[in-house]
C-alpha cells in the first residue's frame, strides 16, 4: 500500500471543523457506488438500532432503490445521491467518521484516504486491504461484527477528543504517504535508481568490451 501510485492534493489547513459544527446531531458518512457488494445494507441494520445517529449515504447506483426500501421508517438514514466535490468535502469535514462497509475485497480504500485528507477518521469492515490502511495510519477502527461497528460509533460520539486524535493520525499518514509530496519524492528516487542502474550496467559492458 505504501507504494501505490495514488495521491490526493493537500487539503487546506482550515479543513478543521470546530466542535460547534458537529454539536447539533452527529452523523456518519458513506461515500461510493450503491451496489450490494459495498455493504450499505449492513449499515442500515446497525443504524436502525441507533436512531440517535444519522447515516448519510452519498452516491448512486443500481442498488439504491432496494436500499431505500430497506431504510424505510428510518428518518436517521438519508440518501443524498451524487455530490459534487465541494459538497463532498463539506460532508467529509463535518462527519464524525466515514464508514467503509464493503463485503468484497477492495484493493485500496480511496474513500478512506479522502476522509484522512479532511482529518476525518474511518471505520472499516475487516476485509481485504482496508484494515491495513487503518493499521498503518492509526486513523480509525476496524470492525468484524455489527456489535463492534456500533461500539465504534458510540466511542467516537461520546469522546470528541478521540475523534480528533484519530483524525489527526489519519491526516499525518495522508501527508506522509498519500499526497503529492511523498509521491513526487518516490518518483524522483525511482528515476535516480534507474539512472544509477543504467550507468553501472553501461560501465560493466564497457569494461568487458575493453578486456576483450
Amino acid at each position: 500500500i505504501r507504494h501505490l501510485p495514488y495521491f490526493l492534493p493537500k487539503q487546506a489547513e482550515q479543513d478543521d471543523a470546530s466542535m460547534s459544527d458537529r454539536e447539533a446531531r452527529p452523523y456518519f458518512l458513506f461515500v461510493g457506488r450503491l451496489e450490494y457488494i459495498k455493504g450499505v445494507q449492513n449499515l442500515i441494520k446497525a443504524f436502525r438500532k441507533k436512531p440517535e445517529y444519522d447515516l448519510l449515504v452519498a452516491g448512486d447506483g443500481v442498488y439504491r432503490e432496494a436500499l431505500e426500501s430497506q431504510a424505510e421508517g428510518c428518518p436517521n438514514i438519508k440518501f443524498l445521491g451524487r455530490q459534487d466535490q465541494a459538497s463532498l468535502s463539506e460532508l467529509y469535514r463535518l462527519a464524525t467518521a466515514v464508514i467503509v462497509p464493503s463485503i468484497c475485497y477492495e484493493t485500496f480504500g480511496i474513500v478512506i484516504i479522502e476522509a484522512f485528507s479532511h482529518k476525518t477518521p474511518a471505520i472499516v469492515n475487516d476485509l481485504g486491504a482496508l484494515p491495513e490502511v487503518i493499521e498503518d495510519s492509526g486513523g480509525g477502527f476496524v470492525y468484524k461484527t455489527e456489535d463492534q461497528l456500533v461500539e465504534a460509533l458510540q466511542k467516537l460520539v461520546s469522546a470528541p477528543e478521540l475523534r480528533t486524535e484519530l483524525g489527526e493520525n489519519g491526516y499525518r499518514a495522508f501527508l506522509k504517504k498519500w499526497c503529492e509530496d511523498p509521491h513526487i519524492e518516490m518518483y524522483l528516487d525511482l528515476i535516480y535508481t534507474i539512472e544509477d542502474d543504467r550507468d553501472r550496467t553501461s560501465g560493466t559492458r564497457k569494461a568487458r568490451g575493453h578486456a576483450a
